[in-house]
């Protein structure tokens, strides 16, 4: 008996999922002490040709995951507020970064060092199914300015 096999190979930090309905690339993580809180970019590509919700990113690594909109984490605007999802309509493109739509790694369990890798675990649904995707990210030095602080954080 003959069988036959396909092998999808992806360069590293690009996650396919079910049915390539979504696709993950570019990820990466700020470097942060244990119990510190990591910014997270990612892009995420809806293939498919049904709307898609984003529900959370979270990692093994991390306490908590969140996703927020801030106007611009480097600036300081203290405006940033949490997102329950994001909608990604058909074939469109999501930039996850630190400005607008963003995410979040927090209560880190341990220290992130420029230049080791973190799984991250992305949250979706189809609005039929829940599923969840992975992707590995790579730990960067977090950009000049970029905080945190958020005593005005609106849920």
């Amino acid at each position: 008996m003959l069988v036959f096999g396909l092998v999808l190979l992806l360069p590293a930090g690009v996650g396919a999922t079910p049915a390539s309905t979504l696709l993950l690339s570019n990820a990466t993580v700020t470097a942060t002490s244990a119990n510190g809180e990591s910014a997270v970019s990612l892009t995420v590509k809806n293939v498919g040709d049904s709307p898609i919700s984003l529900v959370s990113v979270m990692s093994p690594s991390a306490a908590m995951g969140m996703l927020f909109f801030d106007t611009n984490l480097r600036r300081g605007s203290y405006v940033m507020r949490l997102l329950s999802n994001i909608s990604i309509s058909p074939h469109a493109t999501l930039h996850l970064g630190f400005e607008n739509q963003g995410a979040m790694l927090s209560l880190l369990r341990k220290s992130l060092k420029i230049g080791q890798t973190v799984r991250l675990e992305v949250k979706w649904t189809n609005y039929a199914k829940a599923r969840t995707s992975f992707v590995v990210a790579h730990v960067i030095k977090a950009p000049k300015g970029l905080h945190f602080d958020m005593p005005n954080m609106s849920m």
